[in-house]
């Protein structure tokens, strides 16, 4: 087992690969800027409230997901001691996280081609802003210690 101070290279991982999905939403707002041009013929808002819906969706999804996914009684269903689920979950294990992170990404991807189909800009800069706020707040990957067990 690993020394509580001790650099863990699972938490390191998953942090770098947060900080990748989490930063890779930047090229999506730059390319969204320079390629997308004004239409004839605006989108009608039904079209674009269904999808930005399934965008904020999806956003919301991934929040609900990943807290009930790391509910101390969650974690502690695996019959893995308390020390042992803290070096491998951050809070879940680094499938879930993935999933949880690509959940949020769908919004800034949602927001990316409703740009393209409107020509208007503002929906990649709203869902990808929405989308870095929801995983520096909610998704940011952290190592679990012995008091996220004690509530149960």
């Amino acid at each position: 087992m690993l020394v509580d101070n001790a650099p863990n290279p699972k938490f390191n991982t998953a942090r770098i690969i947060w900080l990748a999905l989490t930063f890779s939403l930047i090229p999506y707002v730059v390319v969204a800027t320079m390629v997308a041009e004004p239409k004839e013929e605006p989108m009608p808002l039904v079209f674009a409230l269904a999808i930005g819906g399934m965008g904020l969706f999806n956003l919301a999804l991934s929040v609900g997901v990943r807290k009930f996914l790391s509910r101390s009684e969650a974690l502690l269903a695996s019959g893995k001691p308390a020390g042992e689920l803290a070096q491998e979950r951050f809070p879940l294990e680094m499938g879930q996280l993935i999933m949880t992170w690509a959940l949020a990404e769908s919004a800034a991807i949602f927001g990316f081609v409703l740009t393209f189909l409107s020509g208007e800009v503002v929906y990649a800069y709203a869902l990808s802003t929405l989308t870095i706020g929801v995983m520096l707040v909610f998704h940011k990957p952290r190592q679990l210690t012995a008091s996220d067990f004690l509530d149960v």
